[in-house]
């Protein structure tokens, strides 16, 4: 009996916890739907056409960012792996990824502009809570987080210290 319970319990746990992300999914949905649902139609083409072109882009992007990636994956398990190839490779990743992030602003702001004042306001908001969402991501990466801005301070700057680089550790465990 107890061992139903505790599975019964552990069920209605995990449907709530998997509920929750797609909630505030529906959320964001919900909002971006009002956004567009104030543009005039001349608007919504406008800024269509603008995503359909970056999108087209980046889809380009992403491909040669993926042969990138499976060519670099080949160069490390190389009998004799050169490290000159290697950082070539690195180098090209990252350009891709820095165009990716280029068109992405660019079209942010081709889209801008072809909003109001008010509803800039708006989409200037809506950009705001999803780049503060999408921090928590990133700092996964290891991104925003600089291991040399401990030194000295003792203290690690990252938000989350499970993310904590090997040297802001060394210097917390030095206290």
């Amino acid at each position: 009996m107890k061992t139903r319970l505790l599975f019964f319990t552990a069920l209605i746990l995990a449907g709530v916890f998997y509920a929750q992300p797609s909630f505030s999914q529906n959320q964001a949905k919900e909002k971006k739907a009002c956004l567009m649902d104030e543009l005039s139609p001349e608007q919504q083409k406008k800024i269509e056409t603008i995503k359909i072109n970056s999108d087209k882009k980046i889809i380009q992007y992403k491909a040669d960012l993926k042969i990138k990636k499976a060519e670099f994956d080949k160069l490390r398990i190389a009998e004799n792996p050169s490290q000159k190839d290697i950082n070539l490779k690195i180098d090209e990743m990252y350009l891709l990824k820095a165009e990716i992030k280029k068109e992405k602003v660019n079209t942010e702001m081709l889209i801008r502009n072809e909003l109001t004042p008010e509803q800039r306001e708006k989409f200037d908001m809506h950009r705001a809570m999803k780049d503060k969402d999408m921090g928590h991501k990133d700092h996964k990466k290891s991104e925003g987080c600089n291991p040399g801005s401990c030194q000295g301070q003792g203290q690690h700057q990252c938000a989350n210290p499970k993310q904590m680089h090997h040297d802001c550790q060394n210097m917390n465990s030095q206290k």
